[in-house]
């Protein structure tokens, strides 16, 4: 089987989140699920474009629950640290 990518697994799983168009995904180095990564990780930046669902944002919790659902759902990535930049 395939593997998909980091962007391409977020986007699966954070699409619903925000009800979004389209999306940007940033990443501090190469983003294949087969490339290992010992340590804490490589940053990465999922901009969402014309997110129709933002009253979430607001909720404290929000992004512990994104990052539950992140890691609940699939068995290829973990993520930790979730947050909104701006």
């Amino acid at each position: 089987k395939e593997q998909d990518s980091i962007e391409e697994i977020m986007q699966k799983l954070i699409y619903p989140f925000f009800d979004c168009d389209n999306h940007k995904f940033h990443s501090g180095g190469r983003e294949d699920c087969d490339v290992r990564m010992l340590g804490k990780g490589r940053t990465f930046l999922f901009e969402v474009i014309n997110a129709r669902k933002t009253k979430q944002l607001q909720d404290p919790a929000f992004f512990t629950a994104l990052t539950q659902h992140v890691n609940n759902e699939n068995d290829q990535i973990r993520v930790s640290g979730l947050q909104m930049v701006e």
